[in-house]
């Protein structure tokens, strides 16, 4: 919107706002290796820290790329520095730590960035309370402040200024997929279930739209007037088609989360250089989506986003990413180092929204906070350590 009122709509204003996310981006990640180095990291190791970000083509794409994911999670860094910070201070904390103050409003970015993050604060709220054993009753107080903070907002404040909320189907897409499977499978259906059914969804778009991987094309299947307003006979419906079905909700999940566990799930992370123009111009915003670089470097862009090269999956794996950030975590716990434990709680937290309520079995840009903050996580277990060799 600044970049339009300064430069007018188009390319100019584009241009205007991927240069900002480009510099907030990359002081993050200074930001995070500047953290490593003075934390005892030797510096042949932050030199290599600092690789992964310049040369990994993932932050490259992810910088120029519009989606609000990106930024949200750049903003996991913040968020894990003042953790650290406010862990090693836990008898010293009070009104002046600025890192208390860099902490609150990490959190609000990230209960405001996107809709459903409201459940990695929940799952923060314990390790915050539990954790900072000298300063509990600040941790409570703080923890339960931002809630009431947010639902106000969240509540009468959008609903005054007219800011609409997300359907509610959002947040069942592994049960709808679970169903859905039963369906096109031809699974165990009682006769009130298949009634309960016809209501709840348009059942004969089920077999034919149904893919395992992405609950976009269910969701386009449910009657939404009643479904809106009967969410628990849904429920009811779940929990009866699961006694019937276990094996086919278990092949559902597995298929519905396969990506934030298995390392080599192939999903796409970006748009394809190639990519149509139409898009952009439905909008209107009159921008140009076509490479001006020469064809061979648009190829070598190409062959790097579809994983041509060997081991070209690892840049942009999620499982494995999100396998090695609970490895570190076991790895302190074995440490015996439970107080930084803390440092997880918003990885932990973002990779279990994705596992008890994603939309799609491998998306990358819903746990880019991972992403950012992996070197970090990687070296945590050691920076922790008495001896800093």
């Amino acid at each position: 919107s600044l970049g339009k009122i300064l430069f007018g709509q188009g390319n100019d204003a584009l241009a205007f706002y991927i240069l900002i996310q480009m510099i907030i981006l990359s002081m993050l990640f200074a930001l995070i290796v500047h953290f490593l180095y003075k934390n005892g990291v030797k510096k042949i190791i932050c030199i290599l820290v600092l690789a992964f970000y310049c040369i990994c083509p993932l932050h490259a794409y992810y910088s120029v790329t519009l989606w609000k994911d990106i930024l949200f999670g750049g903003n996991f860094i913040l968020i894990f520095i003042s953790l650290f910070k406010l862990i090693q201070t836990d008898n010293k904390i009070n009104l002046k730590n600025k890192y208390l103050y860099l902490l609150i409003i990490s959190i609000l970015i990230m209960l405001f960035f996107r809709n459903n993050r409201i459940y990695v604060f929940f799952v923060m709220i314990p390790f915050l309370i539990y954790h900072f054993k000298n300063s509990r009753k600040l941790m409570t107080i703080l923890s339960f402040s931002i809630v009431i903070f947010y639902f106000i907002i969240k509540g009468p404040v959008f609903s005054i200024v007219g800011v609409s909320s997300t359907k509610s189907v959002e947040a069942y897409s592994i049960p709808l997929q679970q169903i859905a499977r039963v369906i096109a499978l031809d699974g165990k259906i009682s006769k009130e279930n298949s009634e309960s059914l016809e209501k709840l969804l348009i059942m004969e778009n089920i077999k034919k739209n149904y893919m395992p991987h992405i609950s976009d094309p269910i969701k386009n299947s449910i009657n939404p007037n009643y479904f809106n307003k009967n969410q628990k006979e849904f429920l009811i419906t779940w929990a009866k088609l699961l006694k019937d079905n276990p094996r086919i909700y278990i092949e559902s999940y597995l298929s519905s989360t396969l990506g934030y566990w298995y390392p080599d799930a192939i999903y796409h992370a970006t748009s394809n250089v190639n990519s149509s123009n139409e898009t952009y111009n439905a909008f209107k915003y009159n921008i140009d989506n076509n490479p001006k670089g020469i064809n061979h470097i648009n190829k070598a862009i190409d062959y790097t986003l579809a994983r041509t090269y060997p081991f070209a999956n690892l840049f942009w794996s999620v499982g494995l990413t999100c396998l090695l950030m609970l490895f570190s975590f076991a790895l302190i716990k074995y440490n015996n180092k439970n107080k930084y434990l803390v440092c997880y709680a918003p990885f932990i937290g973002l990779w279990l929204t994705m596992m008890i309520a994603t939309p799609v079995f491998c998306e990358l840009r819903y746990v880019y906070g991972i992403f950012t903050c992996l070197p970090a996580l990687l070296l945590l277990p050691f920076i922790t350590k008495e001896n800093k060799d």
